[in-house]
Formats: C-alpha cells, sequence, structure tokens
C-alpha cells in the first residue's frame, strides 16, 4: 500500500456530513479530503461490535490465541513501519526520528498486551459471615473479569499511530469490540492500521473505524446507549462533555487523559548543564502538542537567569522545519487553529507584561 493509496481510500470512503480537507500542516497544502460519516454510521458501527461482542466470536477465542493475534498485529506494524511513519510526517508534521519512533512504540503496545491476554484473572479467597446470619458461615468467594462489550476509542491528533495502538491493544487483549475514531485532522494512518488488523487475523466487526468531526461522529459515539465504555485523550472541555454525555446516557464508564500543565522545577542546587537541555526537550518535544510537554518550569530564584539564558540557547539552536528537511529537530504546529491559538497565547503574555528573549513570532 503507497502514501497515495491511502490518500484516494480515505477520499473514497462514504459519508453524510461536511467534507472535512486534509492538510500537510508543514506546507499547508491540502492533500485530500473526506466525508464525515455522521451519525448513522456511527449507529451501525456500534451495531457491528454489539452483533460481534455477543457472537463471541472475539471474546470467546481463546486467550492463547488472541495472544498470537496481537502479536502478528505488532509484527506487522514493524514491517509497514515505513509507510506508516511516511504518513505520520506527512499528515502530522513529524520529523524522521519521531515518526519512527511513535511507529516503533506503536508495535510495542500490542507486543505488551499480547502477554496480557492470558493474565486478566479474577480472585478467590475464603469468607465468613462473622455471624451476620445467625452463624458464622464460611464460604469460596471468587471474582471473574468479564470484557465490557463495545468500547468507544477517541484519540487526537499529536500522535496517530502511537493514540491508535495505546487505544486499542487493550481492548483487544480485554476481549472487547470497539468503535474507532481518529481526529479529523489526521485521519490516514488509522486506514492502514485496519487493514493491518485484518491481515493480523481480528475477525470483522470487532474493530469499526469512523471518521468526521468531535461534535457529530465523537458526540455520537459518547451518547450511544450501547457504548458500555469510553476512552479518550483529549481536551478537558470535551472530556467534561463526555462524562455529561454518560450521565445522559446508560452511565457507561469513561477513561479521560485530558489537559494538562506539566510541572518543571528547578532548584538551585540543580546541575544545570542537564537540567537546562533536557527541560527543553521535554518542553519543545513534537514543538509542544503532546500531553506530557513540560508547559511549565517553575526555577527557584537562585538560577533564575541562568536557567532563562540556557533555554533561550537552546530554542535558537533548534533546527525548525519540514519532516523531510535534513537536520529539523521542531516540525509545524498541526493546524491553523493551533497557530492563532498559541499565537494568542503569546499575545495575552505581552499584554500580561511578559519578556520574550526569543522567538515570539511566527517563522
Amino acid at each position: 500500500m503507497s502514501v497515495q493509496a491511502v490518500l484516494d481510500e480515505v477520499r473514497q470512503r462514504p459519508g453524510a456530513g461536511d467534507v472535512i480537507p486534509i492538510f500537510d500542516p508543514s506546507t499547508e497544502e491540502q492533500i485530500s479530503e473526506f466525508t464525515d460519516c455522521g451519525t448513522d454510521a456511527v449507529n451501525d458501527a456500534v451495531a457491528r461490535a454489539k452483533a460481534s461482542a455477543e457472537s463471541g466470536i472475539w471474546s470467546g477465542k481463546p486467550d492463547h490465541e488472541r495472544a498470537k493475534i496481537l502479536w502478528r498485529m505488532a509484527d506487522l506494524i514493524d514491517e509497514n513501519a515505513e509507510l506508516l511513519a511516511e504518513l505520520e510526517m506527512l499528515n502530522a508534521g513529524m520529523y524522521p526520528a519521531q515518526a519512527k519512533m511513535q511507529v516503533s512504540i506503536g508495535a510495542e503496545w500490542f507486543r505488551y498486551y499480547a502477554g496480557w491476554c492470558t493474565k486478566i484473572d479474577g480472585i478467590a479467597r475464603d469468607v465468613s459471615t462473622g455471624g451476620l446470619t445467625g452463624v458464622d458461615s464460611h464460604m469460596h468467594a471468587y471474582t471473574l473479569r468479564e470484557p465490557y462489550g463495545v468500547v468507544g476509542l477517541i484519540f487526537p491528533w499529536n500522535g496517530p499511530v502511537f493514540n491508535f495502538c495505546a487505544k486499542l491493544a487493550p481492548s483487544l487483549a480485554a476481549g472487547c469490540n470497539s468503535v474507532v475514531k481518529p481526529a479529523e485532522e489526521t485521519p490516514l494512518s488509522a486506514l492502514v492500521l485496519m487493514r493491518l488488523l485484518g491481515e493480523a487475523g481480528v475477525p470483522d466487526g470487532v474493530a469499526n473505524l469512523v471518521n468526521g468531526y468531535g461534535h457529530t461522529v465523537g458526540a455520537a459515539i459518547t451518547a450511544h446507549p450501547d457504548v458500555e465504555k469510553v476512552a479518550f485523550t483529549g481536551s478537558t472541555e470535551v472530556g467534561r462533555a463526555i462524562v455529561r454525555a454518560s450521565a445522559d446516557s446508560n452511565l457507561n464508564k469513561v477513561t479521560l487523559e485530558l489537559g494538562g500543565k506539566s510541572p518543571v522545577l528547578i532548584f538551585d542546587d540543580a546541575k544545570l548543564k542537564k537540567a537546562i537541555p533536557m527541560s527543553a526537550f521535554g518542553t519543545f518535544v513534537h514543538s509542544g502538542q503532546a500531553c506530557v510537554c513540560g508547559s511549565r518550569i517553575l526555577v527557584q530564584r537562585g538560577v533564575y537567569d541562568q536557567v532563562v539564558e540556557g533555554m533561550a540557547m537552546v530554542a535558537n539552536a533548534m533546527k525548525m522545519g519540514g519532516p523531510k528537511e535534513e537536520g529539523t529537530m521542531s516540525g509545524p504546529l498541526i493546524s491553523q487553529k493551533q497557530l492563532n491559538r498559541v499565537l494568542g497565547y503569546l499575545e495575552q503574555g505581552r499584554s500580561d507584561g511578559a519578556e520574550i528573549v526569543t522567538g515570539g513570532h511566527r517563522l
């Protein structure tokens, strides 16, 4: 499968809503487009997942066989690493080393959870009523772990392959059936990964891909009464909306990884030759578009000036550019919307009296 074939496939996927353009963030060139699949397609995907769950075609498969399929999926990701990395560079603006690392970690998610397929057990113990029934009865109690059934997996644009694998691998290991929604900005790699799932031996209907906006397709998933659990990575605002949807629907379980403000603390006795470059890396990785970025650096007064100067030196030395430009260390922001958001933060900082020591403008 080639990059062009993926671009053609996403364009041909049926839909019922708005046409959504897909851009190369490094050039702002439109490279393809797709149609929001709409609520009916979500209902169909949930119905397929539910029918598959009730049939036991996946949850009823022996644990060791599920493990082999997940391991085979990891091997297929490795075999298609070049294509997947190229899609990450094209669609998410990652530089080569970063894209390759994301794909490699994606494969390792499946290997890790392949090992869990045979280890999802309950517990057994002897218990006593303590005389509550009139006599002190002794019993043998045990618990079983069962798959939820249909789960909705919704993930963001900052690591398409990584997030797809991080969400889907544990779902498959547990025996669940899923409806998978990638971010509308970065739908390309999910098409390849879904094809690889079939090659690995995952039966039809176990994992179902839907594409579209969060306020249409994502909302339809989170509000669907047959979706037993939702796993979401994204903004706090959307996380709150998902909790409300759960309350208004079937009180399904939710797992939310939301926006944070990860602090880095640098004290007077820190080894600045290590602290400064590592803090800079933790802040600037993926152009600051990662949930683990050190978005606040809190520095003790005694070394404050040294840290500011050192961070500026590191930032000035970083080569920014397109994914395929030699030596690129930091690529583009994902979209014009995200760029405007960052520029807005800079303007707010200026208005609040902050001093910008380097950069502070669009390159």
